[in-house]
């Protein structure tokens, strides 16, 4: 019996990991995240239960967003409600994703229930992704794959990989996509903050950004990774490469990309994509050439990306010329 397909992303945040979603469920019917893109259960799962972010409900909390209340009955409305309702924009979805990206859903308040009480478990998680799977055989869906898009995912550490792993690809073929961009300008956007560059030291300082490599290397152990260059998918001369590079590893003929506010890079004044909020929020100031050169010697994934692929990709490793 074949297995149905379960693409898991390891992020990286800031790198368009929304418009890789909509471009592979909504301009390309391939996958489907379920109630939410970045549910960052795995994340919870390995952790002690002190520190995972509790209700006084002892409702899970997802990402610091507590399923109160308010939020169970928008999961109730979103989940419960058919297709004709999202073409006519009566339901707002959750953090200004496109009501596209919420089409097809068939859970019911019990798997709701089921998947976002405590305590959590790698049960319900991989419940939750096979009834999801089931509800949309059985409703003739299109798509070939069930998706979980938590950027946590790339926090996950190899005892805990080696944990679970073979306990999902027991039910799914499980590949891992992975979406990167430049490191510097990256970390940049995820600040966020109208301190843009306090906090953007202090995060450089302290270490705390992602090492691409070692990522990588903690997925391709135990089963079949892709890595996607953001800027090199949406800008310069191998976007065609990009495209059918991704198109192969999925199995599935991926004809439009969707647009992503970084590509070309406008910083503060990214464009206000239609669905994309966090994407032309996060620059609150242009990074400077200056402050580029003063951080770079801080970031060995540029030598370590050499190292294992022979150069950098597009726009890597030097100041952005923001006037292109």
């Amino acid at each position: 019996m074949v297995k149905p397909q379960f693409i898991l992303s390891t992020g990286t945040g800031w790198s368009a990991t929304t418009p890789l979603w909509y471009t592979l469920q909504v301009d390309n019917p391939f996958l489907h995240v379920g109630m939410k893109k970045d549910p960052g259960y795995l994340d919870m799962l390995r952790r002690t239960p002190e520190e995972r972010m509790i209700t006084d409900q002892k409702n899970f909390r997802i990402n610091g967003r507590s399923w109160t209340t308010k939020n169970r009955q928008w999961s109730k409305i979103v989940l419960q409600m058919n297709k004709e309702l999202f073409e006519e924009g009566a339901i707002q979805t959750r953090g200004g994703a496109l009501t596209e990206a919420r089409r097809h859903l068939y859970f019911t308040q019990k798997d709701v229930d089921e998947f976002s009480e405590t305590p959590l478990s790698f049960e319900k998680y991989l419940s939750y992704y096979r009834k999801h799977w089931k509800y949309l055989h059985e409703n003739n869906c299109p798509y070939k794959a069930v998706a979980d898009f938590s950027n946590t995912n790339a926090n996950l550490p190899d005892w805990y990989i080696d944990e679970f792993m073979p306990k999902l690809q027991e039910h799914f073929d499980v590949k891992v996509l992975m979406i990167v961009r430049d490191p510097i300008r990256r970390l940049w956007s995820e600040v966020n903050s109208d301190d843009q560059e306090h906090f953007f030291m202090r995060k450089i300082q302290s270490g705390d950004y992602w090492n691409y490599i070692e990522i990588i290397e903690k997925w391709e152990r135990v089963c079949p990774i892709h890595v996607i260059i953001m800027e090199q998918l949406w800008e310069g001369d191998q976007q065609e490469r990009e495209r059918q590079r991704l198109s192969d590893f999925l199995d599935y003929d991926i004809k439009k990309i969707h647009e992503n506010a970084y590509c070309p890079d406008r910083g503060p004044d990214a464009p206000h994509l239609v669905g994309l909020p966090d994407q032309w929020t996060s620059d609150k100031y242009m990074l400077q050439d200056e402050l580029y050169n003063k951080v770079r010697p801080f970031f060995p994934v540029y030598q370590q990306w050499v190292d294992k692929y022979g150069s950098l990709p597009l726009y890597w490793g030097k100041p952005y010329n923001y006037e292109v």
